[in-house]
């Protein structure tokens, strides 16, 4: 029992053996391999030599048996004409501004807040004291803006005050006549020239019949 006792742990000392030379080797092993990586990376770059290419030669055999190095004839590089250089079109997106209110020039902004005023004080007289003359101011004012609906408005009024007169029914006539509504106004005349003796209103009368 003693002797194999003494074999066994014999083995078991040289398997150890065995392991600790090869974990050693294996070390040594790495150890070299990260020296070589590491010493080829950290290497300096060898410059490249660039290398003029030579000019061409041309050997001429001469009879004589010489040999001449005649250098080529230098050609020179033909470059196309360009007649015109076009430059790319460029399609830029539209600039959208905002639309603003178109500002009226001076004199006719005057204009218009004069005919306002004129306006309001026709009819704040109308308002107070309701007259044929105030109707027919208005119904006149109206009709010299070419506003023929609102001059016909206003010549009813001024009829009703005084149906005798002839400027609001000749107002009255010529506002439905430029509306477009001729026989309406040509029928109106007719019935007025019954009872109205007044040449304009004949005239007119007779010039409406005429631009049927």
């Amino acid at each position: 029992m003693t002797h194999n006792r003494f074999e066994e742990l014999q083995r078991r000392c040289k398997a150890l053996q065995r392991k600790h030379f090869l974990k050693v080797c294996g070390l040594i092993l790495v150890s070299f391999i990260a020296l070589f990586w590491v010493y080829s990376t950290l290497e300096p770059l060898k410059p490249i030599a660039i290398v003029a290419p030579e000019s061409s030669l041309v050997e001429v055999i001469v009879e004589t048996n010489e040999t001449h190095v005649v250098p080529l004839p230098f050609e020179a590089e033909v470059i196309p004409e360009v007649d015109d250089f076009k430059e790319p079109i460029l399609f830029l997106e539209p600039k959208f501004k905002p639309t603003t209110t178109p500002t009226l020039p001076q004199k006719e902004i005057q204009e218009a807040n004069r005919l306002l005023k004129v306006e309001h004080t026709f009819l704040e007289a109308f308002n107070h004291s309701a007259t044929y003359e105030n109707a027919y101011a208005l119904a006149h004012f109206y009709f010299e803006r070419k506003s023929y609906l609102e001059a016909i408005v206003w010549a009813k009024k001024a009829n009703k005050l005084n149906p005798n007169l002839d400027q609001t029914w000749l107002i009255y006539a010529k506002s439905k006549f430029s509306l477009g509504e001729k026989e309406e106004a040509i029928s109106s005349l007719e019935r007025i020239v019954g009872y109205i003796k007044s040449e304009e209103l004949h005239d007119l009368l007779d010039f409406y019949k005429g631009q049927r």
